[in-house]
């Protein structure tokens, strides 16, 4: 029995070196796959980064309008209406203290007549 034991162990039978050979196949596609899809992957996350990095240096480079024109054209449109609505308030200030002004001295001047 030990003899057959040893013998077993120094010759192994055909099914099991088919068996073990079948495993180390499967046992290596496994890896192989992965390294396929994190290659695969890679690929698509370099796409990805390459478009990003050129619509930024586009961006930058001024050659292209501003993403947000319209945006902007607006801020600036409301920003010169704002102007516009002060300085016509400034106007209306400055024509109210200089009626405030001649009343004043009007009134001084009446003041300091003398009496008849």
């Amino acid at each position: 029995m030990l003899a057959a034991a040893s013998q077993a162990l120094t010759t192994p039978s055909p099914a099991s070196t088919a068996i073990s050979h079948r495993s180390v196949l499967a046992e290596n596609a496994n890896p192989h796959a992965r390294t396929r899809r994190q290659a695969h992957h890679i690929r698509d996350l370099e796409g990805r980064l390459s478009e990003l990095l050129g619509q930024q240096a586009f961006e930058r480079s001024g050659l292209g309008a501003a993403t947000d024109t319209a945006a902007l054209q607006a801020e600036i449109d409301r920003q010169r209406q704002a102007v516009l609505d002060l300085t016509r308030a400034l106007e209306e200030r400055d024509e109210e203290l200089a009626a405030a002004r001649e009343t004043s001295r009007r009134l001084t001047t009446e003041l300091n007549r003398p009496a008849p």
